[in-house]
């Protein structure tokens, strides 16, 4: 049986017991375009089909897995495996765009319509050691989405010499779909269904390192725990969508894009551009457990561990934890839908870049800059009224899945982050031989202070 160490000397070890999986997909693309162009003017129209399949398999031969606590056992979990999901959309594109250049400026804009929908084939579900009674799926729908999406962007020589350029541009963009996440394997009636898996809490007192209990018996008894989900193994749905997320126009996560630069000879083959960068998001997606509400959550603190590494050496309370209360505990009723229906929900990017770049002197050729950026996520009016996305579960779209974050988390500002890149090149004269270098400073990757926590700390 697969064992999972929470604590110990490597958490997260995964040990003994081994599961399986295969993906097997497909992808048939068929594009075409035309083009029209003279001095001045230049037209494109075009479109592109693209029919994409899926069978997603796993199994696991025991069907259970444990997890420790320092090899103490903790926690279960039940699997529904051996179980295959199957997946077809398909998504059609048509576009078309103009350029036209007048004496210094050029201008271009296009607009792209875009079509997608999906079929999910009759699946089987069960008959498997914790779901002995299985049943079927029948075929159904998944997504039916229209979409229009301009993009526009303009040039402009600012001096005569043409040696001075402005440019701008603004494109939106929606979220492609590869048969994953939200709109894909979740909104599968199989994965929707709870059949997948569920944990319960286990209380070893024997040391055995066996669940003294009825497994099959959803409620608490022996050793174990209640199922973290009561309907886990029944032809029973607990996740829903929105019909107006899954069927309409301009429903669809997107991305607006903006950007404006500047650049500059300023010597003979030495070039600076300066630009600005800013992308916003919109159409955001969550999930709000029905069988519950923000008053069947009870609120509680921490003390933060002394650490050097936390500010100023940690040992503070961090408030705005949430649980759910106990006589809720394990019941679920999701719906998916837009983040609109409980407030206002921010996430942005913006940067600038700052290049310089010098060419052709005497077979050098220099390349560098800085550029800087920061996003900015706000959650906090839909978490308010949704505190189950607090709880860092993966089916409420929390970025931090399994980790729970305070009400206070709900927002956050990164600082500008700097980056720096230089590149050089030399040709040795005589032997055509190049040699080229470059000397880069990234920022780190994100160190999150995550912190296992138990009652003694609540």
């Amino acid at each position: 049986i697969r064992v999972v160490e929470q604590g110990g000397a490597i958490p997260g070890l995964a040990y003994r017991g081994q599961t399986w999986a295969s993906n097997w997909s497909g992808t048939y693309p068929l594009r075409g375009a035309i083009s029209y162009v003279t001095g001045s003017h230049s037209s494109k129209f075009g479109f592109l089909r693209t029919h994409y399949t899926t069978d997603d398999r796993a199994a696991d031969p025991q069907g259970i897995a444990y997890r420790f606590l320092n090899g103490v056992p903790n926690q279960l979990t039940l699997s529904g495996a051996p179980r295959r999901i199957l997946e077809e959309h398909t998504t059609f594109g048509l576009y078309a765009q103009d350029s036209w250049t007048i004496k210094r400026l050029s201008v271009q804009g296009g607009l792209r319509y875009d079509r997608m929908t999906q079929t999910f084939p009759e699946q089987t579900v069960g008959f498997t050691r914790f779901i002995p009674n299985g049943f079927i799926v029948p075929e159904s729908k998944g997504v039916n989405w229209n979409d229009i999406t301009p993009r526009m962007s303009a040039a402009y020589a600012l001096t005569k010499d043409g040696k001075t350029a402005l440019k701008v541009s603004l494109g939106k963009y929606v979220d492609a779909q590869d048969g994953g996440g939200t709109f894909g394997v979740n909104l599968n009636p199989t994965a929707r269904l709870p059949v997948n898996t569920v944990t319960r809490a286990w209380n070893d007192a024997n040391r055995d390192y066996n669940p003294d209990c009825d497994l099959l018996n959803p409620l608490a008894n022996g050793e174990c725990g209640a199922d973290s989900n009561l309907n886990f193994g029944k032809n029973i749905y607990t996740n829903f969508y929105d019909d107006n997320l899954i069927h309409g126009w301009g429903v669809r996560p997107f991305n607006y894009e903006f950007s404006a630069s500047a650049q500059r000879e300023i010597l003979p083959r030495v070039g600076l551009n300066v630009a600005y960068f800013r992308r916003w998001f919109g159409n955001f997606v969550v999930t709000d457990n029905r069988a519950v509400g923000p008053e069947d959550f009870s609120s509680f603190s921490i003390t933060a561990p002394a650490d050097s590494r936390l500010p100023n050496g940690g040992g503070y309370t961090i408030d705005g934890f949430v649980n759910v209360n106990p006589n809720k505990f394990g019941q679920e009723n999701n719906l998916v839908t837009s983040s609109t229906n409980y407030g206002k929900y921010i996430e942005n990017w913006q940067g600038v870049d700052i290049n310089l770049t010098a060419r052709g002197f005497k077979g050098v050729t220099l390349s560098g800059g800085l550029s800087t950026g920061r996003t900015k996520l706000d959650q906090c009016e839909v978490t308010k009224k949704l505190p189950e996305m607090l709880l860092g579960l993966a089916s409420y779209n929390v970025a931090n899945a399994n980790v729970w974050l305070a009400q206070s988390q709900c927002a956050r500002t990164e600082p500008y982050l700097m980056q720096f890149k230089m590149l050089g090149s030399y040709v040795i004269p005589h032997v055509d031989v190049l040699i080229s270098g470059t000397i880069q400073s990234n920022p780190g990757p994100q160190a999150p202070a995550n912190f296992k926590i138990g009652r003694a700390h609540v």
